[in-house]
């Protein structure tokens, strides 16, 4: 009774460990989306192109320099510039010194560029919607992976399951032909063929099986997570589209398509980068205009001399001779940009030919579930006859197993069938990245 009490006691302090909820697809989209290392680099390399917005806009404003520095001459030197009023107290009053320091703290600010500092920010702003678009449409492309492996995995625990009832139907029938042999209805060779349709039946679950390893693995790879010794996974059933899709005109989902497709933004933003780049490389052909504010001073240490004194200077640099580099770069950039306006037509030709593949999938997909329901009806229709005619005795055995694997066969093609859809709808609204 005391044991009884401390394990009551015991059970009572223990917290209630909560069931596993089952894994559903909008929680495996997230898990996907904040740990897949793909687009975690992309948002690395987005944030480094809005660092480089801040870095052109800053270059507008120029810069402010601290130098310093020790000096010692083999001989006396002036510590500083010469200036009229030094030479007031005459040559012997001036500030030499082997031996001195200075610092000086400059304010450079660039007054014209050829347009280069503009030009050069609106650039890394379009680079920068490039690779805010490109990582959109890696996030759409990961959320139709997520699926299509989330919803090919809950096609195989369908399908296994189909089997495993199939299995557990010709282990019935199997004892029932064990029972009839012993009555004499049935021959030894019915009960050996009823064992050899559940051999392949377990050959079949054992590829099933295979597939669901893979799967899981595919699916926890896409999330970020390790499969190693991972149990396999409860997922919650996607609902099935239950009525024919009723698709716009192909015409509006390419045009649709079109406008939100983010990989043809990103594409047009490069395009637009590039061209930007052009003027950048011809503004290096203008003279160059910059103003410099100083405050410098000066420390003759054996002399005791300690000044200081400043000065402005706009300052003209013209490019008179660099051998072509400058031609150079212009032709570079402008083969840049038409290779980047080519992409954009090549994008753009992607997408239309995506768009009319992903419907034509949708088409197929359908009518395939269509053709299954019709043949899962007409099958499960011959395995019923078969079946009366077997217990009547007018049938046989190879009659009934085939009637049987051929309606679970369609049974699990049906299953197939209705998560292809599933997947192909998917696909679609991942083309046109919006909804249909």
């Amino acid at each position: 009774m005391k044991k009884l009490y401390m394990l009551l006691c015991l059970w009572l302090l223990v917290p209630a460990v909560a069931p596993a909820q089952p894994l559903t697809l909008d929680e495996a989209v997230r898990r996907a989306i904040d740990r897949n290392p793909g687009l975690q680099a992309l948002r690395e390399t987005t944030g480094s192109e809005q660092s480089n917005v801040g870095v052109q806009k800053a270059r507008r404003f120029g810069e402010v320099l601290l130098n310093g520095g020790l000096v010692h001459n083999s001989d006396e030197v002036l510590v500083r510039p010469m200036t009229k009023d030094l030479l007031q107290n005459g040559f012997a009053g001036l500030p030499f010194d082997d031996t001195s320091g200075y610092w000086s703290l400059v304010y450079r600010l660039p007054l014209y560029t050829g347009g280069a500092l503009t030009e050069n920010a609106r650039a890394a702003r379009s680079g920068m919607e490039a690779k805010k678009n490109e990582l959109a449409a890696a996030v759409a492309a990961v959320t139709y992976q997520v699926a299509e492996a989330y919803i090919g995995l809950l096609s195989v625990q369908d399908q296994t399951h189909a089997w495993h009832t199939y299995r557990k139907a010709l282990k019935t029938l199997e004892e029932n032909i064990r029972f009839g042999l012993e009555n004499g209805k049935y021959a030894r060779v019915d009960l050996l063929k009823v064992r050899y349709e559940i051999k392949n039946v377990d050959l079949k679950l054992e590829m099933l099986k295979t597939q669901e390893v893979t799967g899981t693995a595919s699916l926890m790879a896409l999330m970020g997570e390790s499969e190693k010794g991972s149990p396999p996974m409860e997922l919650q059933p996607v609902p099935f589209e239950e009525r024919a899709v009723k698709l716009p005109d192909i015409d509006t989902l390419v045009r649709k398509a079109l406008e939100n497709r983010n990989d043809l933004k990103s594409a047009r933003r490069q395009a637009e980068a590039q061209e930007i780049k052009v003027k950048v490389a011809r503004a290096d052909r203008y003279p160059q205009i910059n103003l410099d504010a100083r405050l410098d001073g000066a420390d003759g240490f054996n002399v005791g001399y300690d000044d200081q004194y400043w000065a402005v200077s706009a300052n003209l640099s013209v490019p008179l001779l660099d051998f072509g580099r400058r031609r150079h770069a212009v032709r570079r950039a402008l083969h840049q940009a038409s290779a980047a306006r080519k992409r954009v037509t090549e994008v753009e030709l992607r997408v239309r030919r995506e768009v009319r593949s992903a419907v034509a999938n949708v088409q197929l997909a359908e009518q395939a579930v269509e053709n299954n329901r019709a043949a899962l009806d007409l099958a499960a229709e011959v395995s019923r006859i078969e079946q009366l005619k077997y217990d009547n005795g007018r049938g046989n055995i190879d009659d009934l197993l085939r009637a049987r694997a051929q309606y679970k066969l369609s049974e699990a093609e049906l299953v197939k069938a209705r998560y292809d859809l599933l997947v192909a709808l998917k696909n679609l609204k991942k083309t046109i990245e919006g909804e249909l």
